[in-house]
């Protein structure tokens, strides 16, 4: 239904409602556009075969530090990881390593890791137990991505999601309200 003669025009908010309306918006664009690229950025690297990992122990630290996040690239090939590259392998039970390669036997087909941080080398390592290459290193993101997964974050993540949603209706609530002026006539 058309109405005539009439045109809806909408006032911006002034003052203290418009400061903190701009505020909101703003924070809520800041805060989608995070939340965005990062899971993006995620979810486009396991797309491409990179499994994000944290890492749990100091045996790498320096260089890898807890709580890091690490990608492994699970298209690697163990006949062409050498020396020096960093791997991540099953050593069973579900426990994943991820050690710095110090040997490698082709004959054997297997690695000999050691933790960047460990004075001794790990036993040899069957190629067969490779889950991938490690291309980058993200400190303290693999904390993060963790503590999503319990309880405690899952709840952290509602109350994360109530805000943005808080963030994004405010500046409705906060918009004054719509004035509707009849349309002036053109005098002939």
């Amino acid at each position: 239904m058309v109405e005539v003669g009439r045109t809806k025009r909408y006032r911006k908010p002034t003052g203290a409602r418009g400061v903190v309306s701009r505020l909101c918006t703003v924070l809520f664009v800041v805060i989608l556009l995070a939340v965005v690229l990062v899971c993006g950025a995620i979810l486009g690297a396991q797309a491409l075969g990179y499994k994000p990992m944290a890492i749990l122990s100091g045996s790498m630290e320096p260089n890898y530090n807890v709580n890091g996040l690490v990608f492994i690239d699970t298209n690697a090939r163990a006949e062409a990881v050498k020396v020096g590259d960093v791997i991540a392998f099953d050593v069973g039970g579900g426990t994943t390593v991820t050690h710095r390669v110090v040997e490698v036997d082709k004959s054997a087909h297997t690695f000999t890791t050691k933790g960047d941080a460990n004075a001794t080398a790990d036993g040899a390592t069957s190629w067969d137990t490779l889950i991938g290459a490690a291309t980058l290193h993200v400190p303290n993101l693999g904390g993060l991505a963790m503590g999503i997964r319990s309880t405690k974050g899952i709840a952290v993540g509602l109350i994360a999601l109530a805000v943005l949603v808080l963030l994004f209706v405010i500046p409705i609530f906060l918009a004054p309200p719509k004035i509707i002026e009849p349309e002036r006539e053109a005098a002939f």
